[in-house]
């Protein structure tokens, strides 16, 4: 289920997709190690990515693509997930109006959607960052996250010898 959410009845209830697409911003939590901006189709797919959450970086600033799997409405747009900010969010093609305030309202319910699904996800990882099952998880994310490196040097480090014996012959 990586990447889906359940949305809590509270903020509208269903599931949200999310992907971070395009663009990925970290930086050091403690100011020491600087910051690392990654640009690509599927940034967190980088070796650099495993290697900024590994050295202690926290991802600032995202694109993200956010669906609703219940209503199959899709934005992309720009979040600051240190203060929560979005910024830049392309609604979906909206349905045949035949008003222009029909627009307007169309677009600010796929607004309002848009803020419950990340509201939802929030208020998801509030849940579990505040429940006594924390730690767990947190043990999980790092094993996770020292996964991601062992792999990602593993890859790089057979890369290097492919291109070693290439040369070679």
């Amino acid at each position: 289920h990586e990447g889906l959410i359940p949305v809590p009845a509270a903020a509208g209830g269903g599931e949200a997709a999310v992907m971070i697409d395009q663009a990925l911003d970290c930086e050091c939590a403690w100011g020491v190690t600087g910051r690392q901006m990654l640009r690509a189709d599927g940034p967190t797919r980088l070796p650099e990515a495993a290697e900024a959450l590994a050295s202690g970086k926290w991802p600032r600033k995202v694109k993200l693509t956010l669906a609703d799997v219940v209503e199959g409405h899709q934005w992309a747009l720009t979040l600051q997930a240190d203060l929560m900010q979005v910024s830049a969010a392309a609604l979906p093609e909206g349905e045949e109006v035949a008003t222009p305030r029909e627009a307007i309202e169309q677009r600010l319910a796929s607004i309002r959607r848009m803020t419950r699904l990340l509201d939802g996800a929030f208020a998801a990882f509030l849940e579990q960052r505040t429940s006594g099952q924390w730690q767990g998880v947190r043990r999980e994310i790092s094993r996770w996250i020292r996964a991601r490196r062992r792999l990602v040097k593993g890859a790089l480090g057979d890369a290097v010898e492919r291109v070693v014996e290439v040369t070679t012959v």
